[in-house]
């Protein structure tokens, strides 16, 4: 037996059997609309022989309804109704991760747990894997997505003092309750290690790119566009996202009005909803280009979403000029490589460095659309240019940030966990 096949023996060994308790308040399968990280994650655990165990809500079912179990890929999914969108404003949202954090606390006292793994956000969702830490006496795996309540104070959401300084209690409470921390991004682990955490304990595993989700085959994609006949046929950039106040998504109408002056032909596309979604529309109907070059596509599932981005020239991807928000791991960028997509954004940052780095889009200004929409359309007539940053791009996707390689890191994190519990 080689090293490799004793060392994937011990592994067989040592998971047989270990039960995860897997959080995500917003969990989402490939039929949903939604990033699948956490679903992509938990499958492949499962096949690995962990018993998987996901908890989380139900976003369109009655809150008056009581938990339903679904068995699914091979791990199962306990869910929850808790009414949630990203149209409601904050106190909806803070109701409902009180919601959830009371409901999911009392559903896992009874479940047995070997290792405790909890996604964020919301924050609140550290409550019931501390419950379900304590109660086992498992250990416990904290993911962060976005560094809280940092996010929120620099946009100016969370003001009220009381509520900052019980935010930052709760985050110091999440990590240090932690066993270890995976983060999305470096600059979300300088942010966890600046509250005094290890930086030993603290893993980067970014988001990721599925290239086998986001295949397409060609009768499928001139079905497509036969469906979209408004833009399809034309060279468009894709934004493919919520549509929330952090992601300063209108400034994308105002580069189109701007772009219209330099090449009329140049389409931009906006697949997503939110709490913005009416402003966005009515600033570009102001602007005269709402399904003229500016379209609105509204949500559409993962396993569609696809469609879009094969027939893309470019994606783009947005926040709100805040540096705390460069921080993020958008899954839009990841899908972008996935594609095979030049990507566009307008913020710095880690992500920054990828693009420029590997030659695989452009940085675009954040507070000038008609040098941004200069940028874009000169970009859109370099065919050569649009190519090879596809191609680069793919390769990015295929190797350094495939799922396969991500979860592998993702893996190596659990199973040091599982080493020690053992």
């Amino acid at each position: 037996m080689t090293r490799a096949q004793s060392e994937q023996s011990k592994w067989q060994t040592l998971r047989r059997g270990t039960r995860i308790i897997y959080l995500h308040q917003y969990f989402t399968t490939p039929e949903m609309n939604g990033g699948v990280r956490s679903f992509e994650f938990a499958r492949r655990l499962a096949s690995a022989g962990y018993d998987v165990q996901v908890i989380t809500s139900d976003r369109a079912q009655d809150a008056a309804r009581g938990w339903r179990v679904q068995e699914l890929a091979g791990f199962t999914i306990h869910w929850v109704g808790v009414p949630y969108s990203n149209s409601m404003n904050f106190l909806s949202r803070v109701a409902a991760f009180i919601h959830f954090v009371v409901r999911a606390s009392a559903h896992v006292i009874g479940m047995h747990a070997d290792v405790v793994f909890a996604t964020s956000t919301p924050l609140t969702i550290a409550l019931p894997a501390i419950v379900a830490k304590v109660m086992n006496r498992a250990h416990l795996i904290f993911e962060v997505r976005d560094l809280w309540p940092e996010v929120p104070i620099a946009m100016g959401v969370l003001r009220n003092p009381f509520l900052v300084f019980a935010a930052n209690l709760l985050e110091r409470l999440a990590y240090y309750a932690s066993d270890h921390i995976i983060a999305l991004s470096p600059g979300m682990k300088n942010g966890v290690v600046g509250k005094g955490y290890s930086a030993d304990l603290v893993t980067v595993i970014p988001n990721s790119a599925d290239v086998d989700l986001l295949f397409t085959s060609t009768d499928e994609l001139m079905q497509w566009k036969d469906e979209f006949p408004s833009f399809s046929s034309r060279k468009f950039v894709l934004y493919c996202g919520t549509l929330g106040a952090v992601n300063g998504v209108g400034y994308l109408a105002d580069i189109a009005a701007e772009a219209r002056k330099f090449d009329p032909d140049l389409a931009f596309v906006v697949v997503g909803d939110g709490r913005e979604r009416l402003l966005i529309e009515r600033l570009a109907r102001d602007l005269e280009v709402l399904d003229v070059n500016f379209f609105m596509v509204g949500n559409v599932a993962k396993s569609d979403v696809r469609l879009f981005f094969a027939g893309a020239a470019m994606t783009i991807s947005l926040c709100v000029p805040i540096r705390e928000l460069e921080n993020n791991s958008a899954n839009k960028f990841f899908d972008s490589l996935a594609a095979g997509k030049p990507i566009v954004i307008n913020y710095g940052g880690w992500q920054k460095e990828i693009i420029e780095q590997n030659s695989i889009g452009i940085v675009i200004p954040s507070d000038s659309p008609q040098e941004a929409a200069r940028q874009l359309v000169s970009l859109a007539g370099l065919q050569s240019a649009l190519t090879e940053m596809s191609a680069r791009a793919a390769l990015l996707g295929k190797t350094v940030y495939s799922r396969d390689s991500c979860f592998k890191a993702f893996r190596e994190v659990i199973e040091s966990v599982v080493d020690k519990r053992l």
